[in-house]
């Protein structure tokens, strides 16, 4: 009970160096799924997945690698930074057979033609914390989009760094993006709740979410805790 009467910091460290466990602190004003859907409900912005409200520039595609499946996320980016969730898939198929025709990385394939065969500009981000090398085979021999990237996900203890870019061993001419995770969470709760303009306009960096979207998607997207993890000699 004292700990908790102590600043932030002695309280991180008693929970990491007497418990043993992570330090997770309630995010004061930290905004809920419930504000983001009141604020697309006023009728400003409102539209269904598989659609983009406005003309979009350029459409990244979101994939994160499961054992039995690919969680993919495609956003539209517009003017301005502005940027609307498109629609999200679940490809089922073991991510180790890279030639199946019928598997998982077969369908992204699909799915990138058809993004390209609109006109526009796709940039895939596959993370590549799990599976490491069937995703840089993948890349390198059957990928048919040449704007795709293996990313990792850092958490720097200094440095206010968006991103830096690594070349992989044993691959020629490939780029793996390493991305400070807490300036991205952060950045990316910032823009979705932004406040609205009186005038009826979008702010710049507006994240729009389709309003069909199952509930259990939606809270996976934001939660309404912050868990932050602090290192104890380097380790996590």
């Amino acid at each position: 009970e004292a700990a908790k009467a102590e600043p932030g910091n002695k309280m991180r460290a008693f929970y990491n160096t007497v418990l043993g466990e992570n330090y997770s602190e309630s995010a004061i004003a930290m905004p809920s799924i419930q504000q983001l859907l009141s604020r697309m409900a006023d009728g400003r912005l409102v539209y269904p997945r598989g659609k983009s409200p406005q003309p979009i520039l350029y459409a990244t595609v979101g994939v994160d690698v499961q054992q039995d499946r690919l969680e993919i996320e495609v956003v539209g980016w517009a003017k301005d930074k502005i940027n609307f969730s498109i629609d999200y898939y679940q490809l089922y198929g073991d991510p180790a057979l890279l030639h199946d025709e019928a598997g998982c990385w077969a369908q992204l394939n699909k799915l990138l033609n058809i993004i390209e065969s609109q006109g526009i500009l796709c940039v895939c981000l596959i993370d590549a914390g799990n599976k490491p090398d069937q995703i840089y085979n993948y890349i390198s021999d059957f990928c048919p989009n040449q704007w795709t990237f293996p990313i990792m996900g850092e958490a720097p203890l200094h440095g206010e760094w968006p991103y830096k870019k690594r070349p992989v061993s044993g691959y020629a001419n490939m780029l793996r993006l390493h991305l400070n995770t807490p300036y991205f969470k952060r950045c990316f709760m910032q823009d979705a709740f932004r406040p609205m303009p009186e005038d009826g306009s979008l702010p710049e960096r507006y994240v729009g979410l389709p309003i069909d979207y199952p509930k259990e998607h939606q809270e996976r997207l934001f939660c309404s805790e912050r868990q932050e993890i602090v290192r104890v000699n380097g380790i996590e």
